[in-house]
């Protein structure tokens, strides 16, 4: 589950388009944030992919990527010349064989992210592939039941596109003020374009009646698993929070760190309808890994904020830039290592655990909480300087790296030693995340 949107230059704050993603995946599927430089590669080579293999480009763009550890492709990303993309899973009513010879969503964006220099030039590189070779891949890390069609969200420094699709067939929108997604097929009759076949395929299948005006999303949608999945509560969510004028890096933290249930939100009662995602189980297996804001401008200008942690109301976002090579910490592997990914997911967990005492619990968030205004607030000054050219990129990657880490540090010290309450949450909650502790070694 995911939620992605982007804000037009005339309701932002820097007056350029604004790209926001949430990535919700399973609890223990680390996300990687990775700076991987532009390359010239040899003619006629072959790119590898998660599961297969497609023709290489000669020349790829440098690309700043949000991407699960174990996979090729990227739930989100930038590259050097403004273009922004994130995907999102949808459900439609045409089957895949679930044989894995087709490309994820993931692995079609990072190849446009990677050989294109406009949002349109995406476009049409992400048409390309799914007509050549469809997206019949498995989504899931340890799921490997999950199979799932794409719908993206494109944006460059001038224009915006939604692209849904349902096996091959797809349909496109062109986005001209605030708009988000999730995972839900959301064009309905106001498609500017839309695969050649779509409406006769429909006509077909018998989705559509007689002499009824063709709605893609009501034609092609699942509807079952796109209730379940929570997507029109949290696209409702997204979208009036988009509307917002002067929209702003602050904004988009907010958007993105949201629950439904504002501030009565308790982590043991979450549910699918929070865009900033808390697994629960079986009904809510997913949670937010990863997050990302970028302020898109023209070749090398745009800004990447990213988590590089799961949940984004206990993180803080921090800047990257394409004026130097980004410093980045240690990756992460599929288990509790000493990565920024699963010091904070360790922390995460003894927060959502139940085992501490209220008000040390409550100490720990307050200072949470205003220790991420503090850094934020520092590092929009950070950015400041960075554009006026007083301030190395690097310098301000590197404190709001550090920033965190150190606090994060006190922050599992006070977890760790807090006092401890036997256990008050549902059994079947304390089931599933006692599984996922044992199975990522935590």
């Amino acid at each position: 589950m995911c939620d992605t949107f982007v804000v037009p230059p005339k309701s932002s704050k820097e007056q350029c388009w604004i790209f926001g993603k949430n990535s919700d995946r399973e609890p223990n599927e680390a996300q990687s944030v990775v700076d991987i430089p532009a390359q010239e590669h040899a003619a006629g080579s072959l790119l590898n992919c998660t599961y297969r293999s497609v023709p290489q480009a000669r020349f790829t763009n440098r690309v700043i990527l949000s991407k699960p550890f174990w996979m090729w492709g990227a739930e989100m990303g930038v590259n050097e010349q403004g273009v922004a993309i994130g995907n999102e899973a949808v459900f439609t009513k045409i089957p895949l064989n679930k044989e894995n010879t087709g490309l994820t969503g993931m692995d079609m964006l990072r190849i446009a992210l990677e050989r294109s220099n406009s949002a349109e030039n995406a476009l049409d590189c992400i048409l390309e592939h799914l007509h050549n070779f469809g997206q019949d891949a498995c989504g899931g890390y340890q799921n490997r039941n999950f199979f799932y069609h794409n719908s993206f969200l494109i944006a460059d420094a001038e224009k915006a596109f939604v692209l849904e699709t349902a096996g091959k067939l797809w349909a496109i929108e062109y986005v001209k003020g605030a708009r988000s997604i999730s995972n839900g097929l959301s064009i309905g009759n106001s498609y500017n374009e839309l695969a050649p076949d779509a409406i006769d395929f429909a006509k077909k299948k018998k989705w559509i009646k007689p002499h009824e005006d063709f709605n893609w999303a009501k034609a092609f949608s699942s509807s079952f698993m796109s209730w379940a999945s929570g997507c029109k509560v949290r696209q409702i969510q997204s979208n009036t929070q988009v509307q917002q004028p002067y929209f702003d890096l602050h904004r988009g933290i907010d958007l993105l760190s949201s629950h439904h249930d504002g501030e009565d939100f308790q982590a043991h009662k979450a549910t699918t309808k929070d865009i900033c995602m808390h697994a629960t189980g079986v009904l809510c297996p997913n949670q937010t890994v990863g997050s990302m804001l970028a302020f898109l401008k023209p070749r090398t200008h745009s800004s990447v904020w990213v988590t590089n942690t799961s949940n984004p109301c206990l993180s803080v976002f921090k800047p990257l830039y394409f004026y130097d090579k980004s410093e980045l910490p240690l990756q992460p592997t599929q288990s509790a290592d000493h990565s920024i990914w699963w010091q904070a997911e360790k922390l995460h967990r003894l927060l959502l655990s139940g085992k501490i005492e209220e008000p040390h619990l409550q100490y720990i968030l307050q200072d949470i909480a205003k220790t991420r205004d503090t850094i934020h607030h520092q590092e929009i000054g950070h950015d400041v300087l960075v554009k006026q050219g007083l301030m190395s990129s690097v310098s301000a990657t590197r404190f709001a790296f550090q920033s965190y880490q150190n606090h994060l540090k006190d922050w599992l010290k006070w977890a760790i030693e807090s006092p401890q309450k036997r256990l008050v949450y549902p059994p079947m909650y304390n089931f599933f995340w006692k599984k996922q502790g044992k199975n990522a070694g935590l």
